[in-house]
């Protein structure tokens, strides 16, 4: 079982689309018997409570009858939230549209730069490069001033606490998200690029 806040994937009230995208896995394709246990369930709750759940809608896959090397599916749902925050992706450009090599080697290129600022640990400037996102998540989560401090606190410290200890990028495998905006790399087993490892082989993962 899995769980992911949609509130900072969320801009305003209204009509909000939902795509999930499954991939077989070492080879193996998704069999109707699998796919047929994956549920997914959207939840409301007033305060973030996770004992305190109101069920919005429940998603189900189309039923197949064959083994399929991967689904992809897509589903609405309405949305009344207390806020409005621009979204980005309003202005992003359609990626499949791009040469993939050259975006590759752009996507690569920030992730190396990102990879210096988490290793030399300067939570500041990584504080900066994110401060809009981080602005969106603190909105969208309705954080007051002393939770939002908190919540950057935390992810300073989560730099700070990764200096020297980033993981080397080994081979790796670039996603487009099926919105065609959103691009991110990952190792072969599908975690974060960004990872370090403490002494004690504590693993934290960062994304762009």
């Amino acid at each position: 079982t899995a769980s992911e806040y949609l509130n900072p994937l969320i801009s305003q009230n209204g009509e909000q689309t939902i795509s999930v995208k499954i991939n077989k896995y070492d080879d193996k394709n998704l069999s109707p018997e699998y796919l047929k246990g994956i549920k997914l369930s959207l939840y409301y709750s007033e305060n973030g409570d996770d004992g305190n759940l109101v069920l919005v809608k429940d998603f189900t896959l189309k039923p197949v009858k064959e083994n399929q090397p991967m689904i992809f599916e897509t589903w609405s749902f309405n949305a009344d939230v207390d806020y409005q925050i621009p979204n980005p992706l309003d202005y992003a450009s359609d990626l499949t549209k791009e040469d993939l090599n050259k975006l590759t080697n752009d996507v690569l290129d920030k992730y190396k730069e990102i990879f210096s600022i988490i290793n030399s640990g300067d939570a500041e400037r990584y504080n900066e490069l994110y401060k809009s996102s981080f602005t969106r998540e603190t909105l969208s989560m309705y954080l007051d001033s002393t939770e939002t401090k908190n919540y950057i606190n935390n992810l300073k410290n989560r730099v700070i606490s990764s200096k020297n200890h980033m993981k080397s990028f080994g081979e790796f495998k670039i996603n487009i998200n099926p919105n065609k905006k959103i691009i991110e790399l990952t190792s072969k087993e599908g975690k974060p690029l960004l990872q370090s490892v403490d002494e004690k082989g504590k693993i934290k993962f960062f994304v762009l």
